[in-house]
């Protein structure tokens, strides 16, 4: 017995201990300002640690955020002296009970009486004024911190959700972001500017690396941005040099996927319908064209694309526009006969219209004369009559393609049939030429006339026939529209016939 009641008395004097060394600690941080902030923290800390996964997960985690602030706990004192006020009035010896059988319960268990007492006075020191020394006007300027705090607190916990639109315009790139593409810039146009025939192979195999260790987002748009500047220049650029550039865009296309060659075909699409609607002076219409008709030649895009860009430039049917059709033609005009000769032909047949009804608006009738010579020998399948052209270094640059794509898919399998209006609105209906990107638009309106006749044989029924759909949590117009037809048909043919309807 004696040693038990010195161990008792140890354990008690070492309580004791603790507690005017806690004291003394909570005294220190609060004139050093330290113990409101490691509060703050520690309690938001310890709410997010009690919050259930599944409260996360539902986006609830700022539930319990008030429990631990100080105004929460103010708040709930108030309310709990507000109730027990009453009970001494009014004779009721009940809740006394209670509050001395939890006297009692805080008595036997020492630890967490303590605990609860350190914190009630750590935070009447915080709120009641000092006379250690430290002035009441600091007081204010604390309260300031604290409510600043529990606001950083409360956002922190409740994010709100910002759409990807908004997000992708609210974005910023940080510095090592704006590092890695400028090195990645760097890279590819050390690359292109070295390309060439001979080290085709080599560049396209280390352009294959580049895509295998960077987003390809953003290597499709650094390789269509260095292209660009590189082939569309106000002068004519050489034929061979577009034609190995397009090569290149070709051998990505089948060996890494097939948005490599629809990410550029689309920016150039799109550079060169704004160029022709601009009624630019330089050759950057020719340059775009000749990339467009060289991926048509090197099997990245259908020949529905040319066709359509030919039309095009026959419906308005300017001396700029026969300029840019002799300059297809030329390039493509006999692998275009090859892939579809009766497409062709309907294209020459319209361009004779063309020229007979605008023969006395131009002023220069041999170039027209000269077109119609042109389609006439495509037609015909007469290579002489066509000025300066030479199908040999499309058909070598062909044989190096085949060696350098590894798939066995190098011909027509992989080309994008996709028509000039689909390039141009692909941001307002997506992309479905690419796995993944389309998008149905806007909603049909047609779907409005299906609702009100859905709600109108809704109306035709009974409220008790209703009142069971409700019940049965029938939430939508088309499921009500067929437990009705169900509930109200005489057999199973009427039901049919109704559902018909």
């Amino acid at each position: 017995p004696s040693a038990a009641a010195t161990s008792s008395a140890r354990k008690r004097a070492l309580l004791e201990a603790n507690e005017e060394e806690d004291k003394e600690i909570r005294l220190l941080e609060r004139r050093l300002g330290l113990g409101k902030r490691r509060k703050k923290r520690e309690g938001a800390a310890s709410v997010a640690e009690r919050v259930p996964q599944s409260f996360l997960r539902d986006g609830l985690g700022y539930v319990l955020g008030a429990l631990g602030t100080r105004a929460g706990l103010s708040r709930l004192c108030e309310s709990s002296d507000e109730e027990e006020a009453p009970a001494p009035r009014e004779g009721q010896p009940g809740p006394q009970k209670d509050s001395d059988g939890k006297e009692s319960e805080d008595a036997s268990d020492p630890s967490e009486g303590n605990d609860e007492e350190e914190q009630w006075e750590s935070e009447s020191l915080s709120s009641s004024p000092e006379d250690d020394g430290v002035p009441e006007a600091s007081e204010p300027q604390g309260e300031e911190e604290e409510q600043e705090e529990e606001e950083e607190s409360h956002s922190q916990c409740a994010t709100k959700y910002v759409p990807p639109q908004v997000r992708k315009s609210q974005e910023t790139l940080d510095d090592n972001k704006k590092e890695e593409l400028g090195r990645l810039k760097k890279m590819v146009n050390g690359l292109i500017n070295r390309l060439s025939e001979p080290n085709l192979s080599s560049i396209s195999g280390q352009m294959e690396d580049l895509y295998m260790s960077n987003s390809r987002k953003d290597m499709n748009e650094t390789l269509t941005d260095t292209l660009m500047n590189a082939c569309v220049t106000p002068v004519a650029m050489p034929a061979r040099l577009i034609m190995e550039h397009v090569l290149l865009v070709s051998v990505l296309h089948h060996n890494v996927g097939i948005e490599v060659g629809a990410h550029f075909l689309e920016a150039v699409v799109k550079k060169f319908d704004e160029l022709c609607k601009s009624d630019a002076e330089g050759k950057e219409c020719e340059n775009l064209l000749a990339l467009i008709a060289h991926l048509y030649n090197f099997h990245v895009v259908h020949c529905l694309l040319i066709f359509d860009i030919l039309k095009r430039l026959v419906s308005t049917f300017t001396e700029k526009e026969i300029e840019l059709i002799l300059f297809l033609l030329k390039n493509v005009g006999f692998s275009l006969r090859k892939d579809d000769a009766l497409a062709l032909k309907e294209l020459i047949t319209e361009a004779q219209k063309k020229a007979n009804t605008a023969e006395m608006k131009l002023c220069n009738q041999a170039r027209v004369r000269f077109m119609l010579e042109t389609m006439l020998a495509l037609r015909n399948n007469d290579m002489r009559k066509i000025p300066g052209y030479d199908p040999e270094p499309v058909e070598k640059l062909r044989k190096l393609q085949r060696t350098l794509v590894h798939s066995s898919a190098s011909g027509k399998e992989t080309q994008l049939r996709v028509s000039l209006e689909s390039l141009l609105g692909a941001d307002q209906v997506g992309r479905w030429w690419i796995v993944g990107s389309s998008w149905s638009g806007a909603p049909m309106i047609n779907n409005t006339e299906k609702k009100t006749q859905e709600k109108l044989y809704v109306g035709k029924v009974s409220s008790k026939i209703m009142e069971l759909a409700r019940k049965q949590r029938m939430n939508t117009d088309i499921r009500r529209s067929i437990f009705c037809v169900l509930m109200t048909s005489e057999d199973y043919l009427d039901a049919f016939e109704k559902l018909l309807k």
